[in-house]
């Protein structure tokens, strides 16, 4: 059922992802590492102080999560959040994490998708109506509608594997994943 909130949200047209890893680190080694490898966060009218930090990612620790985002650097640079919740489990620790855009920029993601998704049911009206004049607009429009859900998805997975890098943590197979 689609409104289940125990099935899994990874829609392809969604800018939304939720993993499950688990790592043997314990939510203090973690915490270490997170620290080592982020900074703490800036202030959005000092965003040009971000050419001089070194590190990719800003964000904090807290006893039971994690909440992160890329540093921007350049103005093509998707504005992506890594939330994480941490639960001890067995001898492991749980993260669940959450991939999203930030607020701002998932209201342009959805403001131009959703513009460009009427214009291309347009075109294609259009292009119905006459006889296949105008199929070379709609198919560039839908062309840029896959290419922006595309860019969410290789940003996400670029930051997944940072974070699995950086806590040492892997995903594990849906038969062994005892959500």
């Amino acid at each position: 059922m689609f409104w289940n909130t125990k099935s899994r949200i990874d829609y392809f047209l969604i800018p939304y992802e939720r993993h499950i890893l688990y790592t043997k680190l314990s939510p203090e080694e973690m915490e270490k590492r997170f620290y080592d490898k982020t900074t703490a966060p800036t202030p959005s009218m000092f965003t040009h102080l971000a050419y001089t930090i070194q590190e990719d990612y800003e964000g904090e620790f807290y006893t039971n999560g994690f909440y992160m985002q890329a540093v921007s650097r350049g103005r093509n640079q998707p504005l992506l959040v890594f939330s994480g919740k941490i639960q001890e489990y067995q001898n492991q620790t749980k993260i669940i994490l959450t991939v999203e855009f930030q607020p701002i920029a998932k209201i342009l993601f959805y403001l131009f998708f959703f513009g460009s998704t009427f214009l291309f049911m347009a075109a294609t009206i259009s292009a119905i109506k006459n006889g296949g004049e105008g199929w070379k607009a709609a198919i560039g429009i839908g062309f840029i509608d896959i290419v922006l859900v595309l860019i969410f998805k290789t940003s996400s997975s670029i930051g997944l594997s940072d974070i699995k890098k950086m806590f040492e943590a892997e995903k594990l197979p849906k038969k062994q994943n005892p959500q």
